[in-house]
């Protein structure tokens, strides 16, 4: 297991419906199969809401390389009138 980079991290919402999307930076030395993606939002050391993806080469496709980033996009489903963007993740 190794530890990723996330940049461009893009908050967005419709209704109930908020979308994380990152994108995810191979920041280790080691060609990966894929990656775990778990998005948490937190107020205080409460965990408010979480989610996560898998994303995977394309089949016959080479692994993920070092330096290689990739966007995904994880789904939460909290309360309308709660703002994600106020939140710690």
């Amino acid at each position: 297991m190794v530890a990723l980079q996330a940049k461009n991290v893009k908050v967005s919402q419709d209704g109930s419906d908020w979308k994380v999307i990152p994108s995810v930076i191979n920041t280790s030395d080691k060609k990966l199969g894929s990656v775990s993606i778990i998005v948490q939002f937190a107020d205080g050391s409460q965990i408010s809401a979480t989610n996560s993806t898998s994303i995977y080469p394309p089949d016959g496709s080479d692994p993920i390389e070092t330096g290689a980033s990739n966007e995904f996009s994880v789904p939460l489903s909290v309360p309308e009138d709660w703002d994600l963007n106020s939140q710690n993740y």
